[in-house]
């Protein structure tokens, strides 16, 4: 199963029990923001869409079109499923180009980061227990499986690495 596959079991899982989730996808600046509670609060139509999308938008922009064109007060869960890898940025680390780094970094962790600083507020607010920050990765990057693995990742390895390193730490800064 692809990794978006998964992400988006994720999502068709939780939209149905949940009254309304996030799922954010970076790839340079486009975002894609679903609301399934809009989805479940009226019958789809041509006039209405069945999801609140903010293309081409950052996380904080993306977030206030929720707030603001559709009244989105908190959010359940939001899963951070950006992620790039990117072909050319394959090969050791001796060749790896410093653009290749910047760019998998941006988009595979700290486009997540700003996600979860840009919908912390609304996580907060939700009143049957905190809002869920989930970031969609793969078991290839785990240090560990490096020995077993020894694809020639390692950009795309560093950058799922980095934002592993980072959900982790706000878990534990939530708990």
């Amino acid at each position: 199963m692809s990794i978006p596959s998964i992400a988006e079991a994720i999502y068709n899982l939780q939209a149905a029990t949940l009254p309304h989730i996030l799922q954010y996808c970076s790839i340079g600046a486009k975002a894609r923001l679903k609301d399934s509670r809009l989805r479940h609060q009226q019958p789809p139509s041509s006039e209405q869409p069945q999801h609140a999308n903010a293309e081409g938008t950052d996380a904080a922009t993306a977030v206030e079109v929720l707030q603001t064109k559709h009244n989105i007060t908190s959010l359940d869960n939001v899963i951070a499923k950006a992620g790039i890898s990117d072909w050319k940025a394959f090969g050791p680390m001796a060749s790896v180009k410093i653009d290749d780094v910047k760019d998998h970094v941006d988009v595979n962790a700290i486009g997540s980061l700003l996600l979860f600083q840009a919908t912390l507020p609304l996580l907060k607010k939700v009143t049957h227990g905190p809002g869920k920050f989930v970031t969609v990765s793969s078991p290839i990057e785990s240090i560990g499986a490096m020995e077993q693995r020894r694809y020639p990742m390692a950009v795309y390895w560093a950058s799922k690495a980095m934002v592993n390193s980072l959900t982790r730490k706000i878990h534990f800064e939530r708990e």
